[in-house]
């Protein structure tokens, strides 16, 4: 359900998410998209 999908990203995905990016805008682009697809997906900000 909705809250085991929430526990598997808290506890699963953002335990082992890294990222790396030599220039700003990369990263703070992915970095925004990251958090606006969790919270589409959680309904929360994670």
């Amino acid at each position: 359900g909705e809250g085991a999908r929430e526990s598997f990203i808290k506890e699963q995905i953002l335990q082992n998410f890294y990222a790396f990016e030599l220039m700003m805008a990369p990263y703070a682009i992915g970095h925004l998209k990251m958090s606006f697809l969790l919270e589409e997906t959680t309904g929360s900000g994670v």
